[in-house]
Parts: structure tokens; sequence; C-alpha cells
């Protein structure tokens, strides 16, 4: 196997004579070095591919395949053909050396040997053969990273680039009119295109929590008419004397696929589960009534419940599949469908518990969100408001304000718990799950509102949730940009 270069050098001695082994073991072992030893020339050629060692001491004259065709034979081998060898013979002629030279030997050591002159000499080239293969390492290193799919960056503490692979420049894709990537300042190149996400997160840049959870990041570009959103999950791997490791991966299809998990369970789930459910109910109800019932009745009644169970097992089947949604932009969803939208889905609860205020200020106004994502989002809020109040009864206030800059801030407040403040900050990360939080499990989708944000987040939108002042309950406020009216 491959030398580490921390290891000791490797030394594979080759020679047929027992005192001549023994010698050079007495030599060089106080040195450190991990040794081996072969009697003839086949044990050395199988050797040597096992022991890969950075260097090789071969007696010339042994009976059989002597010393100048076992090196010839080493260098015929793709593995070996850098290996150094050095030639141990009494001959001290012309010939001989350059017999050994052609045939591959790096160096000659005539016996009896100088046991200082030996030393230094192995020292030297075992030396020299560890430069070579760290040089060869790095090389293969830097061509991997150079020809990574993931942007790979080494940034300084004070947060200035250092290094950047040619995928880091380009997914990074600096305006032309901005200077190189190398020398930048890392945050202030990322927001030239992309947006911190979670920001709160990013505050803590210069010094990262020990929080695995909290140390996963994401730049995204927000969804426009002509492209979708575009994410990039940003690690720091290691930080050394001040430098830190940092990879920028292309999370764009994952973050879609969860998404499109998400939207396609929350409605299918809802339009079909609930029906069914009630009819399961009201069957099995039935059920238990059979043997008073006419056997003609029965029999249909029976087959009815096999029937209805069978295709609520395959609507579950079919809930764990994933369905292709539309992108978070689209036609634009009107604000003047909110109140009817907002009470079908906060059904079955009473009506009057529902309110909604702050509509008139927007007459003929459409969200950038499509109506698709709006029902998403405005689902998850209230069926967290019922799934997490202590009756399962809220009152929900659901409020529209305009922003300084002609957003729209949406606030959806109810009274049943409130939330630690690691929930609040957590909850719209992209994964995370806040029910665990609350139940000790994970059986479903969670507080729901990482869905939320990532919807929200890839239309340049903000989130931010807070406790009430007044009482028990949250806050969840959503600032949304509104689509462009016609001209």
């Amino acid at each position: 196997m491959p030398n580490s270069l921390l290891s000791p050098p490797r030394i594979l001695i080759v020679d047929d004579l027992p005192a001549p082994r023994e010698l050079l073991a007495a030599i060089l072992e106080p040195e450190g070095y991990a040794l081996r030893f072969a009697v003839d020339g086949a044990e050395a050629l199988q050797l040597a591919v096992e022991f890969r060692p950075d260097l090789i001491l071969l007696d010339v004259m042994m009976p059989g395949m002597d010393g100048f065709k076992v090196c010839q034979q080493l260098r015929a081998n793709p593995l070996l053909a850098e290996v150094p060898i050095i030639l141990l013979t009494a001959l001290d002629d012309r010939a001989s050396r350059l017999r050994g030279f052609t045939a591959g030997a790096d160096d000659f050591i005539s016996k009896p040997y100088d046991q200082v002159e030996l030393r230094t000499r192995v020292r030297g080239i075992t030396r020299l053969n560890r430069y070579r293969q760290l040089l060869a390492q790095r090389a293969e290193f830097e061509w991997v990273v150079e020809q990574s799919a993931i942007g790979i960056l080494v940034v300084e503490r004070d947060d200035t680039v250092r290094y950047a692979n040619p995928r880091a420049v380009q997914v990074l894709d600096l305006p032309a009119t901005q200077p190189p990537l190398v020398g930048r300042k890392f945050l202030d190149a990322a927001q030239c295109r992309y947006r911190l996400v979670p920001e709160l997160f990013w505050r803590n840049w210069a010094n990262l929590p020990a929080d695995p959870t909290q140390r996963t990041l994401y730049l995204l570009r927000p969804e426009t008419p002509t492209a979708r959103a575009f994410w990039l999950c940003v690690r720091v791997l290691d930080e050394i004397n001040g430098h830190r490791l940092v990879w920028l991966e292309n999370r764009t299809e994952a973050m879609t696929d969860q998404r499109n998990v998400w939207t396609f369970q929350s409605a299918v789930s809802h339009k079909l589960r609930t029906p069914l459910n009630g009819l399961l109910g009201c069957l099995s109800v039935l059920k238990d009534d059979l043997a008073t019932l006419p056997p003609e009745t029965a029999l249909f009644l029976a087959e009815a419940v096999v029937s209805a169970e069978r295709l609520h097992a395959a609507v579950l089947e079919v809930l764990q599949s994933v369905d292709r949604t539309p992108a978070v932009r689209g036609p634009g969803f009107p604000l003047a469908a909110l109140p009817e939208l907002a009470g079908r889905l906060f059904a079955p609860q009473p009506r009057e518990r529902l309110t909604l205020s702050g509509l008139a200020q927007f007459p003929g106004a459409r969200l950038v969100l499509n109506p698709t994502a709006m029902e998403t989002i405005l689902r998850e809020l209230l069926t967290n408001a019922v799934k997490f109040h202590p009756a399962k009864s809220p009152r929900v206030a659901i409020s529209l304000t305009p922003t300084p800059d002609g957003h729209l801030l949406l606030c959806v407040t109810d009274d049943g718990v409130s939330l630690t403040p690691e929930q609040r900050e957590l909850a719209f990360t992209p994964y995370y799950q806040g029910e665990k939080l609350f139940t000790g499990e994970v059986p479903g989708l969670g507080l729901g509102l990482s869905m939320v944000g990532t919807l929200v987040f890839e239309t340049s939108g903000h989130c931010r949730l807070l406790n009430r002042a007044d009482g028990p309950g949250i806050v969840v406020e959503l600032t949304l940009p509104l689509a462009a009216r016609p001209a």
C-alpha cells in the first residue's frame, strides 16, 4: 500500500547472504527506518509491490537473477518506476557502473561499507524521495481541487479570501465590474449576488458556534421571472492557524425536491385524507352492526369497507411519492382571494375565531408568490395554530400592512403556546423540525416553518417569529414582495 508521509521511511534490503543483511540492519535500524528483507530477485520483486519502499538497497552479485536484472524489472513496473535504487557491489569498474545506471540504478555503494557514508547517503536519498512524493501528492491534490464540482475557498481570520478554486469563482458569479475574488472579503463578495440565509446565523460568521446545526449556512439567489432560485450551502470544514477551509455546494436540486415534497404532501394530504378519514370512520361504525343488517346489505357494506381501506392504503402510498409543483413565482396571488382562502383552510374551526384586517389598503394588489405557494404557506401557519393550541381551538388574527419599501407585511397571530429563543431562531432554517421540541418526536413536518421560510426566501421575502407580548401565542411576520401592476 502507498506510504504515508508521516510514517518512518521504508527500506527494502535485497541480498542472498545473511551476514550483509544483518550488517545493514545493524547500521540502519538505529536510524528509525522500517526494514524488510529479500533473499533473491523474485522475492524482491514481490516484496517491492507489497511494501512500497522509499529506497531499495540491492546487491548486484546474486545467483539466478542478478541485481542488474532485478533493477530492470523494477523500473518496468509503473508502481515502482520512481523508487530510488542503490546497487551494493564489490565491483568498482567503469563498465559495471555504466551497466547499473543503464538498468535504472540511482547510485552505487561499494563494499565494504563506510557506515557514516552509508547512513548519510541513505538519509539524503530517502528525504529526496519523500519530497518527490510530497510534490506528486500536492500536484494530485491541486488537480482534484481545481477540477472539483464543489467550490473550495481558503479564508483568513479577517474574512479575506486567499484561495478560490474555479468552481467557487463560478458559483459566486461576481459582476464584471467587481475586483477578483481572491483578496476580497468573502461576505462582501457573496452579497453581490446572494442573500444570506438564515440571517441570524450569518451574524456569527466571524465566530461560528460549535453546534453543527448552526454552522450550516446558505447563500440564496432569489427566484426571478426568468430563473429559478439558486441555493449554495456554505460549510466551514476546518480552521487551522487562522485559515478557514470553506466549501460551497450547490443545493438547489435538494432544496427544490424538499420544497416539492412539502408542497405536495401538504396539499394532497389535506385534500384526500380528510374525506377519507370521515368515510372510514362512518364505515367502521356501521361495520360493528353487520350482524343486525339483512344479509345482502351486510355483504355490500363489508365490500364497501374493504374497498375504502384499499383506497386509503393507496392514497398513503401515493403520498410517499413526490410530484413536481410549479415554481414559487407565477401569475401571482390576488390579495382579494385571501379571505376565502383563509376561511377554507381554517375550517372546520369556528369562522368567528379567525379575523383578517388591512386588506383595504391593497386594492387590486397581487403577491409575487403564486397561488399554490401562498396556499401552502397559509395552510401551514393555520394548521400549526390549531396543532399547538392547548385546546386545539385557537383565535387567529391575520393582518396586512404596507412596508416603507413597498412590500406587504403579513402577520399571523395566535393565542396558543410561546416558543423558546432556540425554537424562534431555528424555525425558518431549511430542514429544521420544531415539533420534536414539543413532543420529543418528529412524526411529520414539525412546525412547518422551514418550508414557509424556503418559499418566502426564494421570492426575496423575509421571515420573523415572535412571542406575543400580551399573552401566550406567537406572531409570524412575513415580508412579501408585491407583483408589479400592469402599465
